[in-house]
């Protein structure tokens, strides 16, 4: 990838220089050819110039796809980057399938490469932990960004030795919460803490310490980002959703929500705009949306119709 940008880098300093014998004369980069000429009086100032592009053409991503002999690009999902290879399957090189007789020479050979992956504890671990997190990120329903900045958070963590005395799935759940609020995917800790095999406390507890350690700068979480995803649970229409996005944002104004759950505070502002917008639901049905209790759902709405002073039915 370097030796392509620098190569363009070169071309494109080469197409603005002048040309050295007129010193008007714009130097071109022929790339049938492989020189260098000016424009304007055609003398070659460089040739048998290297090209360092592909040897094939392609016309669409099909062909490209087909034609290219590279692998999969880097990843930090993977332990060693998905630099390395694994030995599986029932046939060989050609597509052939392996006799029987073979099949347990075959077999201990990827035990070996399986043992074999890992040099170190330390890259079995971090594997265990990768698995881990690309898990609950599955179950949470999270971009494969956000898989991606946790699986970064945990390698940092890893190099500051953050690991040391804690489990690994508690990092794990801890480096993906913190990779959803820095990319602004509203997931509570309740959420993590369900898909997780760690509770819940001890994942707050990890995660005040990775944040601190790793100086993660992360904004608090806003209620307004839980609206869209409540909404489309509970089936609500765009009026429903603006109108308590519109709430959240004055109730945020208003310092109503500070020292609340941001979740609540959706969640009672959903429940006012779902009536107001005329299409009702009923406590049950939000707090089956929102996770929150009815209890808190009615003492969050009352709270924001008497600071907001809106002219709602408590029925």
């Amino acid at each position: 990838m370097a030796e392509t940008s620098n190569g363009a880098d070169r071309e494109a300093s080469i197409d603005m220089a002048a040309c050295p014998e007129c010193g008007a004369g714009r130097l071109v980069h022929d790339h049938a050819r492989g020189e260098v000429h000016c424009a304007q009086c055609g003398i070659v100032v460089e040739e048998n110039m290297i090209d360092a592009g592909a040897e094939w053409r392609a016309f669409d991503a099909d062909q490209r796809r087909d034609k290219e002999r590279v692998g999969a690009p880097l990843t930090v999902m993977q332990h060693d980057l998905g630099l390395g290879t694994v030995m599986w399957g029932r046939t060989d090189a050609h597509g052939k399938a392996i006799s029987g007789s073979d099949m347990g020479r075959i077999r201990r050979l990827q035990k070996w490469d399986r043992r074999a992956r890992f040099k170190r504890g330390a890259e079995r671990n971090l594997a265990q932990a990768l698995a881990e997190i690309k898990r609950m990120g599955s179950a949470l329903d999270v971009p494969k960004s956000v898989m991606e900045g946790a699986a970064v958070i945990y390698r940092e963590a890893a190099v500051k030795n953050l690991i040391r005395g804690r489990s690994i799935d508690s990092v794990a759940a801890a480096s993906i919460y913190a990779a959803m609020r820095d990319n602004g995917v509203p997931r509570s800790l309740e959420e993590v803490a369900e898909v997780s095999r760690t509770k819940k406390r001890e994942i707050g507890r990890v995660y005040k310490v990775v944040a601190a350690e790793l100086s993660l700068n992360l904004k608090p979480v806003s209620p307004a980002s839980f609206i869209p995803r409540f909404a489309s649970r509970l089936r609500l229409g765009n009026v429903s959703e603006m109108r308590a996005m519109e709430l959240v944002q004055r109730a945020v104004e208003a310092e109503v929500v500070s020292g609340k759950d941001p979740k609540s505070v959706a969640a009672g502002a959903i429940y006012i705009a779902s009536v107001l917008a005329g299409e009702p639901r009923t406590q049950k049905d939000v707090s089956e949306a929102s996770g929150v209790t009815e209890v808190t759902i009615r003492n969050r709405y009352k709270e924001l119709i008497d600071a907001l002073k809106l002219d709602f039915d408590f029925g």
